[in-house]
């Protein structure tokens, strides 16, 4: 879960000022596409955009019993 509060706020601080908070949390998941083994981060996604196969979501840690 750490991995993907780093990327929240490394994307957060690239945003030019349009108006968002910082302090304003986007929701993200993690998707895997089983066919290209590429693993992409995004509010929502169905399909990878290199080979239109349907994703996996990827567990939080949370979902794993790692992290609360």
């Amino acid at each position: 879960m750490q991995i993907i509060k780093q990327i929240q706020t490394a994307v957060t601080d690239q945003l030019p000022g349009n108006g968002i908070n910082r302090q304003d949390s986007i929701e993200t998941t993690l998707y895997a596409c089983p066919k290209c083994s590429t693993t992409y981060i995004a509010s929502e996604m169905d399909r990878c955009p290199e080979c239109q196969a349907t994703l996996d979501v990827v567990p939080s840690g949370a979902e794993l019993g790692i992290t609360e």
